[in-house]
């Protein structure tokens, strides 16, 4: 009666003791291999289950998080043109009012620039006697009336002219190959090869104007953005000298510094004190960024910006009027290679990288494509900071 051994567990009668021996075995199998063994099983899997519910409630925190940028640099360097880049490409924009706004800018922008243009054939044509910056006698009536203007004026189609004259002038045209003898603002050209535009009566910037434009900036500036469901709060502050003090305010909480440092300027000087190298000050700053204790465990992200303007600035002057020990080629990538390095040996810390990128502000495509890498850089460093990575 007992042939299947499956069967004898728990069955009465009394069983014979050999019988009896060879059901606990089997007893004892269940009681390793069956249901508690399962329980267990169960047990490990809701734990595991648990962290991996844990680990999401994380990242999602991680993700929702608004992460703060700060946004510095030297004067002049094309930090704010990135702010706008944000408003343009992740804001919400600039409406026809908000651009509207910008015209009295972008007049003071071409008056301030032809002025300087005016003022500067002269000065060079004494200093540099071989350089051929002399207005042609028939455009002197042209300089006169640009001369008089104010930096509020309002321009109109026959100012408009005046200018058109003044661009079209040879020596106007030497002065401005030979800007960086002088102050003049990035981008003037811009607005002078659109000068019938700019001065029709009704005229609205683009957002092509706005990004160009340039307003110093004072005090700080901030902005909001999301870029691909990460929310992102940038703040822009002022990069000259007397400005600096005021970043302090700025280093709480910032996951990320973005550094920005035009490379065209390398044979420019400071517009505080006309004699310092622009490029050798964001040398100098840029030590003090990424190797201050405010941010030791901070991500340091550079722009190496202007990258269109150094393109076509290396043609004409030598990179070794800023870096005399440079003996190689005078070619956009390994002069870019090298001014890459320049900023990046100054990083103290072996162990904190900087993540470098050649720039552009002005165009869009350009800077949605970096800020995508950047959105991963913090990404990352959020999610390390919780044990994630």
């Amino acid at each position: 009666p007992y042939a299947d051994g499956s069967t004898v567990v728990g069955i009465r009668p009394r069983s014979p003791p050999s019988i009896r021996a060879w059901s606990t075995g089997v007893a004892s199998m269940v009681g390793l291999c069956g249901i508690p063994c399962l329980a267990t099983d169960w047990m490990k899997e809701q734990a595991v289950s648990k962290e991996i519910e844990v680990a999401a409630a994380k990242e999602i925190a991680a993700m929702s998080e608004i992460k703060k940028l700060l946004l510095l640099g030297a004067g002049e360097s094309g930090k704010s043109t990135l702010f706008k880049q944000m408003i343009k490409l992740y804001g919400a924009g600039y409406s026809q009012e908000e651009r509207q706004k910008f015209d009295h800018i972008i007049f003071a922008n071409v008056i301030s620039a032809i002025q300087a243009l005016v003022r500067n054939t002269e000065r060079l044509k004494v200093k540099y006697p071989h350089l051929d910056t002399q207005i042609k006698v028939q455009n002197r009536d042209h300089a006169h009336a640009v001369m008089v203007l104010k930096a509020d004026s309002v321009l109109t189609a026959e100012i408009g002219e005046h200018i058109k004259q003044l661009w079209n002038d040879p020596g106007i045209r030497c002065t401005f190959v030979n800007r960086s003898k002088f102050q003049l603002t990035d981008n003037s050209n811009w607005f002078f090869d659109r000068i019938d535009e700019v001065c029709k009566a009704g005229y609205c910037p683009s957002e092509a104007d706005i990004l160009r434009s340039r307003v110093r900036t004072t005090g700080i500036v901030e902005t909001e953005f999301e870029l691909e469901n990460s929310k992102f709060q940038m703040f822009d502050v002022g990069g000259q000298r007397n400005e600096r003090k005021k970043w302090i305010h700025c280093f709480d909480s910032v996951t990320a510094v973005i550094f920005v440092a035009a490379m065209s300027d390398y044979d420019q000087v400071l517009y505080e004190d006309g004699t310092t190298n622009r490029m050798h000050e964001a040398l100098t700053l840029f030590t003090d960024i990424v190797n201050s204790e405010w941010f030791q465990s901070t991500p340091v992200i550079l722009f190496l910006n202007k990258s269109d303007l150094f393109a076509e600035k290396i043609k004409l002057v030598h990179i070794n009027v800023c870096f005399p020990q440079y003996f190689g080629q005078q070619e956009f990538e390994p002069c870019a290679q090298y001014i890459k390095q320049a900023f990046e040996s100054r990083n103290m810390n072996a162990n904190k990288p900087v993540y470098t990128h050649i720039t552009c502000a002005t165009d869009s495509e350009n800077v949605n494509h970096v800020f995508t890498a950047v959105k991963d850089i913090v990404i990352r460093r959020s999610l390390s900071d919780i044990g994630l990575l």
